[in-house]
């Protein structure tokens, strides 16, 4: 079992870490600028990977000056030093301080906190995974709640007030919370999961490009810390997709454009210490986007549709994979067509329209609660949606048949939208610009109809 920690000891550990976090945010919040990573300088330029092929580093191998070779390799860092020292060129001098700092400060925390038996078991997992809801419930977690929380209260937005009555002003209520037996028995273990989300929760503002360096060093510790490093690179990969709490409002600072730093570094294989085929292939779908793609294939001079050859490959290989998303992947691959006139993009999204509608009408009719990606499915739409709209919108200021698509497809994407929240948040309120367009199109879809009409009557208004 794991040694007593006080509260009072470890508040005094925690504290300067914290502090450190929101002088990050604080920066954050008045020069974004310093937190840029500045992917024009990584070279990306290789072979394309061959289908199959496993997730593995590239190899290097044109001769290295020995000036060279005195810097730590970017691509390749040997130790978590090296990997710290190798971002150098690619961040502010300010932020790579900071992070030089914020290692030396968490190294301490963590070893205290690792029990000396170095074991996880149900009882400890479970104990980690309370410390994570403990971050999130805390107001000193979030940058902006805790300055209203120190200073005044009152200040709080009001879209968030009813929300930050529920918050803990603090983590002294979570630790010394009854059965204290059992509390104080397991105490490092929340504190730990504490820390981890504490991390993640300022990934996308602050710390992403931190995460790898200390990803790399829990990779060389103990056993339980090594076991800790997997917990935190699946948490970090996966956030904010799988998060249910609104953290960027909470934290009162907007996120990060971090999709364009993980695929430019995806294509060098960065995260390939951190990410093993199966991670990957859960935590892709929700980072496809055509749009950056294309940006980042022109920027690194890559050949046209590598990053979506790269995505086939990964999902022809994992034979578990869902045939369902491969499906969707496919139909976005559509929306890369380049249209020239008007009609031509007429019927190309005509043709995307369609095809999205059949996929909804062979899906939805099967629909099974049991079925695990079928957020990913609606996520995926979502993002469809996103791209197509804005498109047809500018199409729409033609008239005629124009018109009627960007109407079409709206109703439509309305429609599945209000369907997710039937099948996914069936207690959830959903505000409809037409009641009648969704019913039309669940009958269309060949959806449960009598069940879904008496759940839109209950909770679309």
């Amino acid at each position: 079992m794991a040694n007593k920690i006080s509260t009072i000891r470890y508040k005094r550990q925690i504290r300067p870490l914290l502090s450190k976090i929101h002088t990050l945010n604080d920066l954050y919040s008045k020069n974004p600028s310093l937190f840029e990573f500045d992917i024009s300088k990584i070279d990306i330029n290789k072979p394309i990977k061959s289908p199959d092929a496993d997730y593995h580093p590239r190899k290097r191998t044109k001769t290295v000056l020995l000036e060279e070779s005195l810097e730590p390799d970017f691509y390749s860092p040997r130790t978590p030093e090296e990997r710290l020292k190798s971002l150098k060129h690619y961040v502010s001098s300010e932020l790579f301080k900071a992070y030089t700092e914020l290692l030396s400060i968490l190294k301490p925390v963590l070893i205290s906190l690792a029990p000396s038996d170095c074991s996880w078991t149900l009882a400890t997992r479970c104990a980690f995974e309370i410390g994570k809801e403990m971050a999130e419930s805390t107001t000193t977690t979030y940058y902006r709640l805790n300055n209203v929380h120190l200073f005044d209260p009152d200040l709080v937005n009001p879209s968030i007030k009813e929300l930050y009555d529920e918050l803990y002003g603090d983590i002294d209520d979570w630790i010394d919370m009854e059965p204290a037996q059992v509390t104080n028995n397991y105490r490092q273990y929340l504190l730990i999961g504490y820390v981890s989300k504490l991390l993640v929760i300022h990934s996308q503002t602050t710390l992403y490009i931190f995460l790898p360096v200390l990803l790399h060093w829990l990779s060389h510790q103990n056993p339980y810390l090594r076991h800790l490093g997997q917990l935190l690179a699946n948490d970090f990969f996966s956030f904010p997709d799988n998060s249910t709490t609104n953290i960027e409002e909470l934290n009162g600072l907007k996120f990060n454009n971090t999709s364009r730093i993980f695929w430019t570094l995806y294509g060098v294989d960065y995260w390939k210490p951190f990410l093993n085929r199966a991670s990957l292939s859960v935590v892709l779908p929700y980072k496809i986007s055509l749009e950056l793609f294309d940006e980042l294939e022109d920027t690194h001079q890559l050949p046209k549709g590598y990053y979506r050859r790269e995505l086939y490959s990964m999902f022809q290989i994992c034979l578990n994979y869902n045939i369902i998303v491969m499906i969707m992947v496919k139909i976005l691959q559509k929306t890369r067509k380049k249209c020239k006139t008007y009609e031509d993009a007429y019927q190309h999204f005509k043709n995307i329209y369609t095809l999205a509608v059949e996929m909804a009408c062979n899906w939805l009719p099967f629909y099974s609660i049991t079925f695990p990606n079928n957020k990913i499915i609606f996520n995926s739409l979502r993002q469809l949606q996103e791209f197509m709209q804005g498109k047809l919108k500018v199409l729409s200021s033609q008239g005629g048949k124009y018109t009627l698509l960007y109407k079409r497809s709206q109703g439509f994407f309305e429609s599945l939208e209000a369907i997710s929240y039937y099948y996914l948040y069936p207690d959830r309120k959903i505000i409809l610009n037409s009641v009648d367009t969704v019913a039309k199109t669940a009958v269309k879809l060949r959806i449960d109809n009598h069940k879904f009409l008496a759940w839109l009557n209950r909770n679309a208004f």
